[in-house]
Protein backbone atom coordinates (compact mmCIF):
# COMPACT_ATOMS: atom_id res chain seq x y z
CA UNK A 1 0.00 0.00 0.00
CA UNK A 2 2.89 2.37 0.77
CA UNK A 3 4.25 1.90 -2.74
CA UNK A 4 0.94 2.68 -4.42
CA UNK A 5 0.60 5.86 -2.37
CA UNK A 6 4.19 6.82 -3.20
CA UNK A 7 3.59 6.25 -6.93
CA UNK A 8 0.42 8.35 -6.87
CA UNK A 9 2.22 11.17 -5.05
CA UNK A 10 5.04 11.08 -7.62
CA UNK A 11 2.57 11.24 -10.50
CA UNK A 12 0.75 14.15 -8.86
CA UNK A 13 3.96 16.08 -8.16
CA UNK A 14 5.25 15.49 -11.69
CA UNK A 15 2.32 17.42 -13.09
CA UNK A 16 1.40 14.51 -15.35
CA UNK A 17 -1.88 14.99 -17.17
CA UNK A 18 -4.28 12.17 -17.78
CA UNK A 19 -6.05 11.65 -21.09
CA UNK A 20 -9.39 13.44 -21.36
CA UNK A 21 -12.34 11.09 -21.35
CA UNK A 22 -14.94 12.37 -23.79
CA UNK A 23 -18.30 12.20 -22.03
CA UNK A 24 -20.48 13.39 -24.91
CA UNK A 25 -19.60 14.01 -28.55
CA UNK A 26 -21.96 16.93 -29.10
CA UNK A 27 -24.66 18.71 -27.14
CA UNK A 28 -26.62 21.95 -27.52
CA UNK A 29 -26.27 24.37 -24.62
CA UNK A 30 -28.03 27.42 -23.26
CA UNK A 31 -25.95 30.23 -21.77
CA UNK A 32 -26.67 30.99 -18.12
CA UNK A 33 -23.85 33.48 -17.35
CA UNK A 34 -20.25 34.25 -18.30
CA UNK A 35 -17.50 34.09 -15.69
CA UNK A 36 -14.67 35.29 -17.93
CA UNK A 37 -13.44 34.93 -21.50
CA UNK A 38 -12.84 31.19 -21.35
CA UNK A 39 -15.38 29.99 -18.76
CA UNK A 40 -19.17 30.21 -18.67
CA UNK A 41 -22.09 28.43 -17.03
CA UNK A 42 -24.53 26.66 -19.31
CA UNK A 43 -27.44 24.26 -19.28
CA UNK A 44 -26.64 21.20 -21.40
CA UNK A 45 -27.11 17.44 -21.61
CA UNK A 46 -24.34 15.00 -20.73
CA UNK A 47 -24.92 11.24 -20.77
CA UNK A 48 -28.67 11.80 -21.27
CA UNK A 49 -28.88 13.95 -18.14
CA UNK A 50 -29.71 17.66 -18.24
CA UNK A 51 -27.31 19.62 -16.06
CA UNK A 52 -26.12 23.16 -15.37
CA UNK A 53 -22.32 23.27 -15.30
CA UNK A 54 -19.31 25.49 -15.84
CA UNK A 55 -17.81 25.09 -19.32
CA UNK A 56 -14.13 25.82 -19.94
CA UNK A 57 -13.34 26.57 -23.58
CA UNK A 58 -10.78 23.99 -24.71
CA UNK A 59 -7.38 25.06 -25.97
CA UNK A 60 -7.22 28.73 -25.01
CA UNK A 61 -6.38 30.99 -22.08
CA UNK A 62 -7.95 34.40 -21.63
CA UNK A 63 -6.88 37.09 -19.14
CA UNK A 64 -8.13 36.79 -15.57
CA UNK A 65 -10.69 39.23 -14.13
CA UNK A 66 -8.57 39.35 -10.95
CA UNK A 67 -5.32 39.54 -12.92
CA UNK A 68 -1.95 40.73 -11.68
CA UNK A 69 -1.88 44.05 -13.56
CA UNK A 70 -4.31 46.64 -14.91
CA UNK A 71 -3.63 45.60 -18.51
CA UNK A 72 -4.69 42.00 -17.77
CA UNK A 73 -7.80 43.05 -15.82
CA UNK A 74 -8.88 45.49 -18.56
CA UNK A 75 -8.36 42.90 -21.29
CA UNK A 76 -10.24 40.32 -19.19
CA UNK A 77 -13.26 42.63 -18.98
CA UNK A 78 -13.11 43.17 -22.73
CA UNK A 79 -12.94 39.39 -23.35
CA UNK A 80 -15.86 38.76 -20.99
CA UNK A 81 -18.03 41.39 -22.71
CA UNK A 82 -17.12 39.94 -26.09
CA UNK A 83 -18.14 36.41 -25.01
CA UNK A 84 -21.43 37.63 -23.51
CA UNK A 85 -22.33 39.38 -26.76
CA UNK A 86 -21.12 36.44 -28.87
CA UNK A 87 -23.06 33.73 -26.98
CA UNK A 88 -26.16 35.51 -25.66
CA UNK A 89 -29.37 34.32 -27.29
CA UNK A 90 -27.57 32.14 -29.83
CA UNK A 91 -27.52 28.39 -30.32
CA UNK A 92 -24.37 27.07 -28.64
CA UNK A 93 -23.02 23.65 -29.56
CA UNK A 94 -20.58 21.92 -27.21
CA UNK A 95 -18.37 19.27 -28.79
CA UNK A 96 -15.95 16.74 -27.29
CA UNK A 97 -17.13 17.43 -23.74
CA UNK A 98 -14.83 16.08 -21.03
CA UNK A 99 -14.56 16.50 -17.29
CA UNK A 100 -12.12 19.25 -16.33
CA UNK A 101 -9.42 18.74 -13.72
CA UNK A 102 -10.01 21.98 -11.82
CA UNK A 103 -12.98 23.73 -10.20
CA UNK A 104 -15.59 21.12 -11.21
CA UNK A 105 -15.78 22.37 -14.78
CA UNK A 106 -16.37 20.53 -18.02
CA UNK A 107 -14.02 21.26 -20.91
CA UNK A 108 -15.44 21.52 -24.43
CA UNK A 109 -14.97 22.83 -27.92
CA UNK A 110 -17.59 25.60 -28.18
CA UNK A 111 -19.30 26.50 -31.47
CA UNK A 112 -21.83 29.12 -32.53
CA UNK A 113 -23.15 29.01 -36.10
CA UNK A 114 -20.39 26.52 -36.96
CA UNK A 115 -17.63 28.89 -35.81
CA UNK A 116 -15.28 28.01 -32.94
CA UNK A 117 -15.41 30.39 -29.97
CA UNK A 118 -11.74 29.66 -29.27
CA UNK A 119 -10.71 30.63 -32.81
CA UNK A 120 -12.85 33.76 -32.66
CA UNK A 121 -11.24 34.89 -29.38
CA UNK A 122 -7.77 34.21 -30.82
CA UNK A 123 -8.59 36.18 -34.00
CA UNK A 124 -9.71 39.13 -31.85
CA UNK A 125 -6.53 39.07 -29.71
CA UNK A 126 -8.53 38.23 -26.60
CA UNK A 127 -6.94 34.82 -25.97
CA UNK A 128 -3.72 32.87 -26.28
CA UNK A 129 -3.29 29.20 -27.09
CA UNK A 130 -3.21 27.28 -23.80
CA UNK A 131 0.08 25.42 -23.39
CA UNK A 132 0.17 23.60 -20.04
CA UNK A 133 0.39 26.80 -17.96
CA UNK A 134 -1.32 30.14 -17.58
CA UNK A 135 -0.18 32.84 -19.97
CA UNK A 136 1.63 35.84 -18.44
CA UNK A 137 -0.49 38.72 -19.74
CA UNK A 138 1.33 41.36 -17.67
CA UNK A 139 4.75 40.44 -19.05
CA UNK A 140 3.37 40.67 -22.58
CA UNK A 141 1.53 43.98 -22.00
CA UNK A 142 4.53 46.01 -23.18
CA UNK A 143 4.61 44.46 -26.65
CA UNK A 144 0.84 44.05 -27.20
CA UNK A 145 -1.14 46.80 -28.89
CA UNK A 146 -3.16 49.10 -26.64
CA UNK A 147 -6.87 49.37 -27.24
Amino acid sequence: MKYITLILICIFLSGAKFIDVILTDESPAKLMWVLDGDTFRAKTTIKNKEIVTKIRVRGIDTPEIRGDCKYERDLAKKAKKFVIKYLKGREIILKNISKGYYHGRHVADVYVDGKSLAETLLENNLAQIYIDHQYDWCKDSISRPRY
